[in-house]
């Protein structure tokens, strides 16, 4: 989905960015804390829609009961979708959550350099996987979408160690008491609930450093002190003063992430696709998205309707 692809570019990007951060030229890696959710601010009405895939039913009724602990969600009761179009009061506010659960396995064989002479274990990752979309109850405009995992790895080891012997043991305890199936159920539910409650998240931001662009190294100065409206100021003037530099787009790229750390969203969008027409990448593509995204979520959180 949207938000996955957005995680997987956004990690490859930030891998990048640590080897060369400190360049004169290259990407600079910052961070900044972003409000994200939907649930705590208000009552709300949320409605489970089609939950589909393995352990439907029962991943329907922990998911209920997990939601159900929050004293501003209103749950409502399966199957009773809202007849709310047209409602602009805030009591037709709510949510609706629908999506696919899974569990699958992935394996794979690493060498183990413990044992002498060379050796080989295997390893598998054990996956619950809950895939969701969040629409507005009254438009029925999406207003996030991505999915959640919960990964547990055992691994056969080929020595009969002391840990091997011990981590087996404490697994195989652990199994007893709860299933894995559904411990790891019951951990992506916990993530997904605490994905949709309004919570700060810290969010990685890649900036671009142009020797070419001096305001660039200002504002990305600015930017480290946390001070985005001024980092904002200096990115413009790096647009204003090379209109003609090869690398313009570095400075629209990075205006962009300015207004957006200021919440502009609108401003950002427009910095972004004039990067976008200078030199076409994928990370501003997805930068624009999640401006839209954000600018829905903002404007629903603020005035309790869409």
């Amino acid at each position: 989905m949207q938000f996955q692809l957005l995680k997987i570019i956004r990690f490859t990007l930030i891998a990048g960015a640590l080897c060369l951060c400190g360049c004169s030229t290259g990407e600079i890696l910052l961070q900044t804390n972003v409000n994200e959710g939907f649930i705590g601010s208000r009552k709300i009405k949320v409605y489970l829609a089609e939950i589909t895939g393995l352990d439907e039913q029962t991943f329907r009724q922990e998911l209920s009961a997990a939601l159900s602990k929050d004293s501003n969600v209103v749950l409502q009761p399966y199957g009773m979708l809202p007849d709310l179009a047209g409602d602009t009061s805030s009591a037709g506010q709510g949510i609706i959550i629908s999506g696919i659960h899974d569990l699958y396995e992935n394996s794979r064989t690493l060498h183990d350099a413990s044992v002498e002479g060379g050796g080989e274990r295997m390893e598998t990752d054990h996956v619950s996987e809950f895939q969701y979309t969040v629409r507005d109850a009254v438009s029925m405009e999406e207003l996030s979408s991505g999915d959640v995992q919960c990964t547990e790895t055992t691994s056969g080891h080929s020595s009969s160690s002391w840990g091997s012997i011990i981590g087996g043991i404490f697994r195989a305890l652990s199994d007893l008491i709860v299933a894995p199936d559904t411990r790891r159920r019951l951990r992506t539910i916990d993530e997904f609930v605490r994905s949709i409650m309004i919570h700060t998240e810290t969010r990685n931001i890649i900036l671009y450093s142009e020797m070419d662009l001096p305001e660039l190294k200002e504002g990305i100065d600015s930017a480290r002190s946390g001070n985005w409206k001024k980092a904002a100021v200096c990115f413009q003037a790096g647009v204003e003063n090379y209109p003609k530099q090869k690398d313009l787009y570095k400075a629209y790229y990075n205006l962009g992430m300015a207004y957006e750390c200021i919440i502009e969203y609108e401003k950002a969008m427009t910095a972004f696709s004039l990067a976008n027409e200078l030199h076409q990448d994928a990370r501003f593509q997805s930068e624009i998205e999640y401006c839209e995204r954000s600018s829905r979520c903002l404007e629903w959180r603020e005035n309790g309707k869409r």
